[in-house]
């Protein structure tokens, strides 16, 4: 967050997150996005740390589900708890 204040503060429009110039200046908006650019970053952190320990992209099955859906809120809460 602190990143999209500088961001907004010099008229840069680029996530902090993606780098994509997709910021729009409406900061509902705005977080909106990257809360699902965070999203995409731990997924891919993921799916890339099985990818090496085990040398093959995982199946895509409830339990790999569960586990990814329990990872991606255990660290957005983690990130949501700074901000207390």
């Amino acid at each position: 967050m602190g990143q999209y204040v500088t961001n907004m503060d010099q008229h840069s429009m680029h996530c902090p997150i993606c780098y994509e110039p997709c910021m729009c200046n409406d900061s509902r908006k705005d977080v909106l996005h990257m809360i699902e650019c965070y999203k995409d970053e731990i997924i891919t952190r993921v799916l890339t740390e099985y990818h090496d320990q085990h040398g093959e992209l995982p199946a895509l099955d409830d339990a790999f589900m569960d586990m990814m859906e329990t990872r991606v809120l255990d660290e957005m809460n983690r990130y949501y708890s700074t901000f207390k």
